[in-house]
């Protein structure tokens, strides 16, 4: 239409058609994989095939994502992953939680049972004896493991009771799930201290439900050293706000939260020198805290110093902070992943045998994230996936 037109087109969806207009994509995936004796894998060799639908968008990064890892957690010395992006009649795919990662963990995870089965071996066993020790390059040139990804699995196999006997009619799962960050991006922030020693951020991250803005408002309030209420967090169009990648990858609290924290320093480093100028004093007799500053003649609050150094003409301080990082030439998906996300997940389910009814009785999560900016955010965001991966798994179909 707008090519006959000459004119923009809006297209107006119902809610109905929206769940109509994009899908997950749905994935056949084979693995051939071998293993010595002891269950340390030795080769793997994975073919996937993705229907992405009637029109690319996407999906074609949600497959080279995915694909590339392909192996999950796990040590593979020889490797060969073959993936393809297949276009069809059928509605048309793009990024979905996990991005492509499910379908793949799905069918390696199956296999690392089936490994277990096959040699004997409990299957918490065999996991441990193939995943990377922290530090440990896994996959050829790029980032190492970087958690005890051991200890996931181990406390999750605890928690779910994994060597306790199971009653009639139970059964108990448990596997693993590895997804990488963004590999390349650039985000910047415009972060402004007013004269009451408020603050403003610029962002251009989008707040969907993550809590991208609480997270935002933490990282400025501790700086600066004000009540999470005193910061206004501004997020909108790029004609505003300082631009941003995207919001994706799970890269708000990395990459943006990195660009507000330079902002903030900048902010910081500016109040020292107007303290220098209004107090008469050397800035290396300026010690900066978080909202504060140490001065000979006392501590004062950044607020402070901004009224004395500004007075009845009122003015602001402007940091700016980004985080950059570049494409790398020749890298399969243009660079080395930021951060990786693991997830062990254990479940345990009573089958009713004459109906074939499931009853999910206990579900376990432990994630390796890091330092929890927020904990309470982390436990909504696990509990969140926990809920929407039962829903594909017990009940995704749609009619």
């Amino acid at each position: 239409m707008a090519l006959q037109t000459g004119r923009p087109v809006r297209l107006a969806l119902t809610l109905e058609e929206t769940f109509q207009a994009g899908r997950r994509l749905a994935a056949r995936v084979t693995v051939r994989s071998g293993f010595n004796s002891d269950g340390v894998i030795a080769f793997q060799d994975i073919n996937a095939d993705y229907l992405i639908g009637a029109y690319a968008d996407i999906a074609t990064r949600v497959v080279e994502k995915a694909s590339y890892t392909g192996c999950g957690p796990y040590r593979v010395p020889n490797a060969r992953i073959v993936a393809r992006a297949l276009l069809s009649h059928t509605t048309p795919s793009t990024a979905f939680r996990g991005f492509g990662v499910p379908q793949m963990s799905w069918a390696i995870e199956s296999q690392m049972d089936a490994a277990a089965r096959t040699l004997g071996l409990d299957r918490v066993e065999i996991r441990l004896r193939n995943l990377p020790k922290k530090g440990e390059e896994f996959i050829p040139g790029d980032t190492p493991c970087d958690g005890e990804w051991h200890e996931a699995l181990e406390k999750a196999a605890r928690a779910i009771r994994w060597d306790q006997p199971l009653p009639d009619g139970h059964g108990r799962g448990i596997s693993l799930g590895l997804k990488i960050s963004a590999t390349y991006a650039s985000a910047y922030s415009i972060l402004r201290m007013h004269q009451d020693g408020s603050a403003s951020v610029l962002t251009g991250t989008s707040d969907m439900g993550q809590g991208a803005r609480t997270i935002f408002s933490q990282i400025v309030a501790q700086e600066l050293g004000i009540d999470p209420s005193q910061v206004t967090v501004v997020m909108g169009d790029t004609s505003v706000v300082p631009y941003d990648t995207s919001t994706s990858a799970s890269r708000s609290t990395v990459v943006m939260g990195t660009a507000i924290y330079r902002a903030c320093q900048e902010v910081k480093a500016q109040v020292a020198r107007i303290a220098a100028e209004t107090y008469s004093l050397d800035e290396e007799k300026v010690v900066v805290g978080d909202g504060v500053l140490e001065l000979p003649q006392g501590v004062r609050r950044f607020g402070e110093v901004m009224q004395d150094h500004f007075g009845s003409t009122r003015g602001e301080i402007i940091g700016v902070g980004s985080f950059v990082k570049k494409k790398t030439p020749g890298h399969p998906l243009s660079g080395k992943t930021t951060f990786y996300e693991l997830s062990c997940n254990a479940a345990e389910v009573e089958v009713d045998r004459e109906t074939g009814m499931a009853l999910l009785t206990d579900f376990v999560v432990v994630g390796d994230i890091g330092r929890a900016l927020n904990p309470q955010h982390v436990e909504i965001q696990d509990t969140g996936a926990v809920i929407m991966g039962l829903g594909h798994s017990l009940s995704g179909n749609m009619h």
